[in-house]
């Protein structure tokens, strides 16, 4: 029992430690100053520092310019009680272990005693985690099966006119050369159709459906200059997909959510297997308080 209540605690913490990462990396990843190669940032660091063991939640490192860098380090503490003054006692001593110029402590709450403490030290800012109101009605998983579709090509003459007739070809062992460079057909019509269904999807109002699957069809023409694609030595001037694909709406359940004080938002949500054999979809949304959400996959 006391194992299974270590290891529920344990989940609980590394919650929060994920929840703050992801937040830290979308400030900084989103930042108009910052190169993505220009900082680190790693959880459950190991640091010796005179032969003391420490165990950092969060490490960044930040490369302001050559030879100038920035170290910041995260507790989180995603308990019921509140944390209290040793901890923060702890957490100094591990600043002073990374040389880093600031800390922050992220727990739901803080005793007199740590906020005291605290003050001592001007490189600790302690943050509040706390859960907030969740009305997002645009968490809505999409996805599509069953994508099905009629392809026809219409040629270009050699005098430059274009034949009405549609082409019988075999798309799957077409030879076909775009801007001078041979291309697999297959998967060129597979990304037309795969934007005609984005345009189509951006049509409607996901929100106001229920979940569950819903057939839709598009139809999409490319009108294509001369000699820009041509499939078996014939120049093509125009692609007519008429695509027919079933819509699926999933409304998964949340996870975790959290609100740093001063740092941003998270939002987990639950794995959703679509049933196309590639697997699960793992969305977690993190974003700092005055930007949009941004979408992580894993």
């Amino acid at each position: 029992m006391d194992s299974i209540k270590a290891n529920m605690k344990k989940q609980k913490g590394d919650d929060l430690e994920r929840a703050v990462k992801l937040i830290e990396e979308a400030i900084l990843k989103y930042s108009s100053t910052l190169d993505p190669d220009k900082f680190v940032v790693e959880n459950k660091k190991i640091v010796i520092a005179e032969g003391v063991l420490h165990e950092i939640d969060l490490y960044v490192e930040v490369s302001v310019a050559q030879g100038y860098k920035s170290k910041f380090i995260f507790e989180c503490k995603n308990w019921k009680q509140n944390v209290g003054k040793n901890d923060i006692i702890i957490f100094s001593e591990k600043i002073q272990a990374t040389s880093s110029q600031k800390g922050f402590f992220v727990a739901r709450g803080f005793s007199k005693g740590a906020t005291a403490q605290a003050a001592k030290d001007e490189r600790i800012e302690l943050l509040l985690a706390s859960d907030f109101p969740l009305d997002y009605p645009r968490m809505l998983v999409t996805g599509r099966s069953g994508f099905n579709g009629d392809i026809k090509l219409t040629k270009r003459s050699a005098i430059g006119k274009i034949d009405p007739s549609f082409m019988t070809i075999d798309i799957s062992t077409a030879k076909a050369i775009f801007n001078g460079n041979e291309i697999d057909l297959y998967e060129f019509l597979g990304e037309e159709s795969n934007q005609g269904f984005d345009e189509a999807l951006k049509q409607i109002d996901t929100t106001k459906i229920n979940p569950g699957a819903y057939p839709i069809q598009f139809q999409r023409t490319m009108v294509l200059p001369e000699n820009q694609l041509l499939v078996n030595g014939d120049d093509i001037a125009k692609i007519h997909l008429d695509v027919s694909v079933e819509l699926l709406i999933h409304k998964p359940r949340v996870i975790h959510h959290f609100a740093i004080e001063g740092r941003g938002k998270y939002i987990e949500l639950e794995p959703y297997d679509y049933g196309t054999g590639h697997g699960e979809l793992i969305i977690a949304l993190a974003a700092p308080l005055e930007n949009d959400v941004t979408l992580e996959r894993n």
